[in-house]
């Protein structure tokens, strides 16, 4: 398998990998992208020989492609869901993994976790027999045709108000009230906030970028813009520094997602606020306020990043509260008025009109 990866200084290299899971590294000698692509065929005809691959060395290569491609969070979705794959099958050959196995894997899953971890583990399974096929390693998905575990619409977790205010009265680290007053104000993710740097707020035209770097990738790596609040504003325009990440440890350390989810989760658990509160329902929080507040689906989605409106839809429901409390105030008749009298002055047809207005 070879894969093209432009490193530091900005030259393509070819990286071979065997099927021990050993990598070999080939430079093109060029920076430009199109003349790497020729130059990495010919060097992957010259140096690639067949093989035969097996689970654990293509779990290699799929996790060396993950790590330079994705974010941490994914890479390490990648290397559970083999590591799960290896457990229940051992360490067969690629090619031995067939669609059955693959129903098999997913109804092994389901015994011992819930269907959206199930779901998760089969859908980069999938994603990764893809790339294989990609490599030529495979000549098709084994996982294409295996149906996901059903899972019933849920609606999306979101801290009223109220709970907000009682959250906010309640913590008393002053960075980290900030940080929750963000992910309120703004629906940045987790791994977004702990990557803000100050370079990234335009405190001139009050904007906030989100984007990709050398440490961290952006949910579909598609960085965002997302106009900053006044009260957020407010917040950090006095704490403003020239560089570096805007929340970090006493110690000058970066925050963790995990420092962030435990935090949360205790300050929850202080307030004695319901425990199926987390720190993404600060997202969803955002979410649903602004359908609340009557902000167009099409502008929360690209507020939240959402690649598709689709993904926006779990608050539709909302969406649809608000428009029926905007048709009740509609008003043809005056309420003073007996309707039907108003109308025709028919009693038999005052009486069906006055069944279908209650």
């Amino acid at each position: 398998m070879s894969c093209t990866i432009k490193r530091s200084n900005g030259i393509y290299y070819v990286v071979l990998m065997s099927g021990n899971g050993k990598r070999s590294w080939y430079s093109t000698h060029t920076r430009d992208q199109e003349e790497a692509g020729r130059i990495a065929k010919e060097i992957s005809k010259k140096h690639e020989k067949p093989r035969v691959l097996t689970l654990s060395a293509f779990k290699r290569m799929i996790e060396q492609y993950a790590e330079t491609n994705y974010s941490s969070g994914t890479a390490s979705i990648y290397k559970r869901s083999f590591e799960k794959l290896i457990h229940c099958f051992g360490d067969i050959m690629l090619k031995s993994v067939t669609p059955l196995l693959i129903e098999k894997f997913k109804q092994e899953c389901h015994k011992k976790v819930n269907a959206e971890t199930a779901n998760m583990y089969l859908r980069t399974i999938s994603a990764a027999f893809n790339r294989a096929k990609e490599w030529r390693l495979l000549d098709d998905n084994p996982a294409k045709s295996c149906k996901l575990i059903r899972v019933p619409d849920k609606e999306p977790i979101y801290l009223p108000k109220e709970s907000i205010k009682i959250l906010i009265d309640k913590i008393s680290d002053a960075q980290f009230r900030l940080i929750i007053l963000l992910a309120v104000h703004t629906g940045m993710r987790r791994g977004e906030i702990i990557n803000l740097k100050w370079e990234d707020i335009n405190f001139s035209n009050h904007l906030i970028r989100v984007r990709n770097r050398d440490t961290f990738t952006v949910k579909g790596g598609h960085p965002r813009t997302i106009p900053m609040h006044p009260y957020i504003y407010k917040l950090l325009f006095p704490l403003q520094k020239t560089g570096g990440y805007v929340f970090v440890h006493s110690n000058g350390k970066v925050i963790t997602p995990y420092y962030l989810s435990r935090t949360f989760k205790k300050y929850v658990k202080k307030c004695k606020l319901s425990e199926k509160y987390h720190f993404h329902s600060l997202r969803h929080t955002c979410g649903s306020l602004l359908i609340q507040m009557g902000v167009p689906l099409f502008d929360v989605q690209k507020i939240l990043g959402h690649r598709s409106i689709n993904t926006t839809q779990i608050y539709a429901h909302l969406e649809n509260d608000n428009l029926r409390k905007s048709l009740e105030r509609l008003d043809i008749f005056n309420e003073s008025l007996t309707v039907g009298k108003a109308i025709t002055g028919n009693d038999h047809f005052n009486a069906g009109l006055q069944l279908f207005w209650n």
